[in-house]
């Protein structure tokens, strides 16, 4: 998936490639939920959000303060092969976690390639290179 960042203060986030599905997962402690948007749209999932700055407090005389405030925005590019109606998004403890699956086309376009012992092309040909299978012409490939 590619990968855009608007603001330098967005979340960090991992996107993990399963049997199944997609998942993303994005830090947002502190974070209430209801300042958390997930958008599915042409491809590209887009996650917003904004955290608010509490209320100042009187008195307080801030020595350093690290704390992020303000809004982000993720966006990523998606593979065609998932099914967009079974997106879904659940927000825990700070994590957001948003599960793509996988369409069952998806699932099954896998397929694992027998490699087999035997002698190269290189090899056959004295260690000298093979003469290519195909030539690539203005007019196009040929065989």
């Amino acid at each position: 998936m590619a990968r855009y960042t608007s603001w330098s203060s967005a979340p960090f986030v991992d996107v993990v490639d399963k049997e199944h599905s997609y998942e993303v997962t994005a830090e947002l402690p502190g974070m209430d939920p209801s300042n958390i948007t997930v958008k599915f749209s042409t491809g590209t999932l887009t996650i917003k959000g904004e955290k608010k700055e509490e209320k100042e407090e009187k008195g307080k005389d801030y020595v350093l303060s690290e704390r992020r405030w303000g809004s982000f925005q993720r966006s990523f590019r998606v593979p065609t092969s998932i099914d967009e109606e079974k997106i879904e998004a659940i927000f825990s403890n700070g994590v957001l976690t948003i599960v793509l699956p996988k369409s069952a086309e998806a699932q099954q376009a896998e397929k694992t390639i027998d490699i087999k012992r035997g002698v190269s092309t290189f090899q056959c040909y004295g260690g000298r290179e093979a003469p290519p299978l195909w030539h690539m012409s203005p007019s196009g490939l040929t065989f």
